[in-house]
């Protein structure tokens, strides 16, 4: 009997397009979409340019993936090329999936190692200069408040621009994040001064032109989204001569300072809408760090000898 749905390679491009739409059919996010596009989209021009430009989902080789990936981590970082990897490996399994491919070209590709560097963390007396750049007008006062609302729950900066007013909770103190990373929602705390903020934050948004907007967070046109909120926190960096303040480092500096006070992983966890405990080793690092020097400097080992 002959055998049916056996494996029909396509080009790269072809197959990609067409993963785009299952993707797009799945509910995937558009940011998903481009991150995993963009790995398939890298390894078929680097195939051209290593003499294989009319590559196919059935015909590229695990030795191919390893170059493409060595060339990635040569040319970017690791936490790139392993996002790189990821992407190549869903693309498979989804090919494997369609009848695409027969086998999987990266599942005998081992996924690259991630260097863990202690990442300095922002001090108090940084934060400080930041917040100080904050005048009393309108759009100071906004800042202070989106800086304080990233100091104190530690949310991402997309979950901090697409908070609306009816998000925002100001007797419980509770902010209400409606789509999260992967879809997923989540009540977070936020501590007195950044209420005390966002009070000040809404009495002036009041008066403003576009109060209307359901947007918590406004600018001169329109709503102030992420980008707005990417450029604020490098603006007043500068202004503060302060080197690193992307909402990464707010958000590391959430998670060191959780942990620094004796917060539990698992609720660091829940509160910063992370799965697994990836980024608590990445983000803890600093805070471990500091700990076992105080441990150390209390101990004195050696002195007196």
């Amino acid at each position: 009997m002959p055998k049916t749905n056996m494996p029909q390679g396509a080009l790269l491009a072809d197959a990609a397009d067409e993963w785009d739409l299952a993707m797009r059919a799945a509910n995937k996010s558009p940011a998903t979409r481009k991150v995993y596009g963009t790995a398939v989209a890298q390894l078929t021009t680097w195939l051209a340019e290593h003499g294989r430009p009319d590559a196919t989902t059935d015909d590229v080789t695990a030795g191919e993936v390893r170059g493409y990936l060595a060339d990635v981590l040569a040319r970017t970082s690791d936490s790139t090329a392993i996002t790189r990897h990821g992407g190549l490996q869903a693309f498979w399994k989804w090919c494997c999936q369609e009848g695409l491919a027969e086998t999987d070209p990266t599942a005998l590709v081992e996924k690259p190692r991630r260097s863990m560097p202690v990442v300095p963390v922002l001090q108090d007396d940084q934060v400080k200069a930041i917040l100080a750049t904050c005048e009393r007008d309108f759009y100071g006062i906004r800042d202070e408040a989106v800086i304080r609302m990233l100091l104190g729950t530690g949310m991402r900066r997309g979950e901090c621009a697409g908070l609306s007013l009816a998000d925002v909770d100001l007797k419980a103190q509770t902010a209400h994040i409606v789509r999260g990373k992967g879809g997923k929602g989540r009540v977070v705390y936020f501590p007195d001064h950044t209420a005390l903020a966002l009070r000040r934050y809404l009495r002036a948004r009041a008066l403003h032109r576009l109060a209307h907007l359901e947007a918590l967070w406004l600018g001169k046109e329109q709503a102030f989204g992420g980008a707005g909120i990417q450029q604020m926190l490098q603006r007043r960096a500068a202004w503060a001569g302060v080197e690193r303040a992307n909402p990464h480092a707010w958000r590391h500096l959430f998670a060191h300072s959780w942990l620094s006070k004796g917060g539990t992983e698992g609720s660091l966890m829940a509160s910063a809408g992370w799965s697994n405990r990836a980024m608590i080793d990445r983000y803890g690092r600093s805070a471990a760090a500091g700990r076992a020097q105080a441990e150390a400097a209390r101990l004195g080992i050696g002195q007196g000898l």
